[in-house]
């Protein structure tokens, strides 16, 4: 894990700054479980709640945040391991396929943005249920308590636990003991609880609400296809042309199935290979549907894969995958397993490699100077902002260098605030699009302050909405011209100065803040 530490001087991107919005601002932590707490119509309570925890003892401090992410990660590839010994794997191989888990690209992809830290809970939620699920099919004390727990861990941060849920059916249909109905209820109640909150704060599945542009039933499809066809990819190496990746995994298929079948022909008392296949299987295709509503998006962009956080959509696969690997059994021959094990080490010595190298560019990218002047900047303005009904903070000239900051100002300035301050009622604006605006309680109305345009998508109004339990509210600014930003009253136009490095003020009554 020491190959991630060059992120631990990283800091937020895109996403993050919502996320850290939200936790900072939420009140009591209890409130994740049962009102609405995000931006994209999602439930995933106990991801919000490890942010909020950080946030209670770190305040804004990045570091905190990735320290975590490490953790999580490891956690997940040592709970692999485990499960991989217990479901009879050779040590060795076990050992081993833990590594390459942790080293692999699609945990650097996953660990390094802060956002998809419900993919890492997620995954270490599901092995911690299968792991218990294996104990209490050997009769081992507690399992039922370890179930319920491990269960509800997973169910609370992401909806992509669901994969899990296939694999609990068939280990329960192999098992020969008694209290059958006891123990599929302690892992399902848990997830039914999710499914039903979910339903309760947003009165349907949210699927409905999100911003895809297509219908959900074509969404579905094309994601599932996208998802699919850069599975090979990503499972070998993301520098592979696509037609090699493709090929490559076909006669890897073709090998696995072959090595399979010979193992399922010999069962054991408590049917060890055929649970370990049923459960790696279930992880490795569910997440193609369970995320088609999103990847039908995300995957469809040109070089989807140079963008190293949509290899999230694949961390709870590669555990799937690496559950199937881990049933095939060595060869005799001491010269094939001195080449497997060869090949294996090399390719983790590569991607350990390669993981460093990724780690410092994400540290390059997200902690440049410059970057890090404007954060504080647009704090330190909307913190010096007076209060008043429809006051906007507008921000022109911003440089080219910081890209992600224009769609995210909003969340960027309020993060940055005292909790309950009267400045989160004032919108962030620059003359580019933004993703969200986050708002405090002095809001009364879900409508924008008079003269901020609506956002629109489908042809209908992207709707303001309380999170929550009001104490914030969530809403999606259009576009506000530098000529529409002047011609109304309440807004305050500051604009970067790239000579001295801070935002000075163009007109309105605020007076300006920065940094030198």
């Amino acid at each position: 894990m020491v190959l991630f530490f060059p992120a631990l001087s990283a800091g937020y991107i895109g996403d993050d700054w919502a996320i850290l919005t939200l936790a900072r601002h939420s009140g009591s932590p209890f409130a994740y479980f049962l009102a609405d707490h995000s931006a994209t119509y999602s439930y995933r309570p106990n991801g919000v709640l490890v942010w909020h925890l950080v946030t209670v003892f770190f305040d804004d401090a990045a570091w905190p945040q990735y320290l975590v992410q490490i953790g999580l990660h490891a956690i997940n590839a040592a709970l692999l391991t485990l499960l991989l010994l217990r479901l009879r794997a050779n040590r060795w191989i076990a050992l081993l396929l833990g590594v390459i888990y942790a080293l692999h690209p699609v945990g650097f992809g996953t660990v390094l943005w802060l956002s998809a830290r419900y993919d890492l809970l997620t995954v270490g939620g599901v092995l911690a249920l299968l792991l218990s699920m294996d104990k209490w099919l050997l009769r081992e004390r507690g399992s039922l308590l370890l179930i319920v727990f491990s269960a509800a861990w997973a169910a609370g941060s992401k909806e992509t636990a669901l994969a899990v849920v296939p694999a609990v059916f068939g280990w329960i249909l192999f098992c020969r003991r008694k209290g059958k109905l006891t123990a599929i209820s302690a892992a399902l109640l848990p997830f039914l609880l999710a499914l039903l909150a979910r339903w309760w704060i947003f009165g349907s599945s949210g699927l409905d609400r999100t911003e895809t542009g297509v219908g959900l039933v074509e969404s579905l499809m094309e994601g599932v296809l996208l998802w699919l066809d850069l599975l090979p990819t990503v499972v070998f190496d993301t520098s592979l042309p696509r037609l090699l990746s493709l090929f490559v995994m076909l006669i890897a298929g073709a090998i696995l199935s072959i090595a399979f079948w010979r193992q399922l022909r010999t069962a054991d008392e408590h049917h060890t290979r055929q649970r370990a296949l049923i459960a790696g299987a279930s992880l490795l295709l569910m997440p193609a549907l369970l995320q088609a509503p999103i990847t039908s998006y995300m995957l469809s962009l040109p070089s989807p894969l140079s963008n190293t956080t949509n290899l999230r959509f694949y961390y709870m696969a590669l555990a799937g995958l690496t559950i199937c690997l881990g049933q095939i059994p060595m060869p005799r021959l001491g010269p094939i397993r001195i080449t497997i094990g060869a090949g294996l080490l090399l390719a983790s010595i590569t991607w350990a490699v390669a993981g460093w190298s990724a780690a410092s560019h994400w540290q390059e990218m997200t902690a440049k100077p410059e970057r890090l002047k404007v954060i504080k900047a647009v704090g330190q303005s909307l913190a010096a902002q007076p209060y008043e009904p429809g006051c906007v903070l507008y921000i022109e000239n911003l440089p080219d260098s910081v890209g992600d900051l224009h769609a995210f100002l909003d969340p960027i300035a309020k993060s940055q605030q005292r909790t309950s301050a009267a400045s989160l009622d004032c919108l962030v604006l620059s003359e580019k699009p933004s993703a969200m605006s986050i708002t405090g309680s002095h809001r009364t109305t879900k409508n924008l302050p008079e003269g901020v345009p609506i956002r629109y998508a489908r042809g209908q109004v992207l709707e303001a909405r309380s999170v929550l339990s009001g104490r914030l509210w969530m809403s999606f600014p259009g576009v506000l011209s530098p000529e529409e930003a002047r011609a109304r009253p309440g807004t305050t136009i500051l604009r970067w100065d790239e000579v001295q490095s801070k935002l000075v003020r163009v007109t309105g009554a605020s007076t300006s803040a920065g940094t030198n």
